[in-house]
């Protein structure tokens, strides 16, 4: 009987190892469709994301919709959650977070997070000045380099630092302005709202459109 008891205990610890990565993949494709769903075609709730910010999360460049594809599953998360909250202000996302579930949310960013990056690698640099706030910043008034947190060609940089280049000039251009006005939340130790005041009207524009 204790052989027979061993075994079945035994057995059982088996099929456990077995069924629960079987349960888990399941449960990670259900949230793949879920994400892809949202982002393709809406929900009840929303209309599909794909509208403005591309079939591609590429973005428009035109229209100024930041592009979402291989941004940071953590960072996108937390700006849906910004936006559901109230706490980032922009009434079209702040209707359309607060209409998603977390579930949903986590969904849809983690689907863009997965998509491969396009565009990220910054045109013209604009001139001297501009390439040094990119490359070097400006440490006489205490400005770091962009690329120094953002990557190396502002390609984004582990889950805290987006992806600048290839963004919308526009959406570059609205945030600077956003953190500069506070209209836009920082995190504790978030640097963007000094940088984004210490910045002129001018340097803003030219990064705009040189990472554009």
């Amino acid at each position: 009987m204790i052989t027979n008891n061993n075994f079945t205990i035994k057995a059982l610890c088996i099929s456990l190892i077995i069924v629960i990565p079987i349960t888990c993949s399941a449960s990670a494709n259900q949230i793949e469709a879920m994400g892809k769903q949202i982002a393709e075609h809406g929900s009840n709730a929303i209309p599909a994301c794909a509208i403005c910010h591309g079939a591609q999360g590429e973005g428009n460049l035109k229209a100024g919709y930041p592009k979402l594809a291989s941004v940071g599953a953590q960072y996108l998360q937390e700006q849906m959650n910004l936006y559901a909250s109230g706490q980032r202000t922009n009434t079209i996302m702040q209707q359309y977070a607060a209409a998603l579930t977390t579930q949903q949310r986590m969904a849809v960013t983690t689907y863009y997070a997965d998509l491969p990056a396009r565009n990220l690698k910054p045109k013209d640099l604009g001139g001297v000045r501009v390439t040094q706030l990119l490359e070097n910043g400006d440490p006489a008034r205490g400005l770091p380099s962009c690329f120094s947190c953002h990557g190396d060609r502002g390609e984004g940089s582990g889950s805290n630092f987006p992806p600048i280049a290839g963004e919308p000039a526009l959406y570059f251009i609205d945030q600077m302005n956003a953190w500069r006005t506070r209209a836009r939340p920082v995190a504790e130790g978030d640097p963007m709202a000094i940088i984004a005041k210490t910045l002129n009207q001018a340097e803003i524009i030219n990064l705009a459109h040189a990472l554009e």
